[in-house]
């Protein structure tokens, strides 16, 4: 039988767990290293990130056995409206929280 597992927001500390487990998860299906190498960037997880994105972690009692990262890729506003403080502030806003 599996152990139970809950999923909970994930926080800043977690950063260094998550990036080892990411890299353990890609190592695990046999990824050469200079790939993983390359993969680097990608595979960090840092505070910040998780401070600025939507994250989930899966942990049982033990450790933390997944996680899920949700990032805003791409946010674009119209020129005119780049130095109004105000209206750029609210699309961002805007944008993550239906992210």
């Amino acid at each position: 039988m599996y152990p139970q597992f809950v999923i909970r927001a994930g926080r800043p500390s977690d950063a260094d767990q998550l990036t080892k487990l990411a890299f353990l998860s890609k190592a695990h299906w046999g990824y050469p290293k200079e790939w993983l190498d390359l993969w680097h960037a990608d595979l960090t997880v840092t505070p910040g990130m998780i401070e600025s994105s939507i994250v989930y972690v899966a942990e049982t009692e033990e450790q933390i056995i997944g996680f899920w990262v949700k990032k805003l890729l791409l946010c674009i506003v119209r020129p005119s409206e780049l130095h109004r403080r105000q209206t750029s502030q609210e699309t961002v806003e805007g944008l993550r929280a239906i992210a």
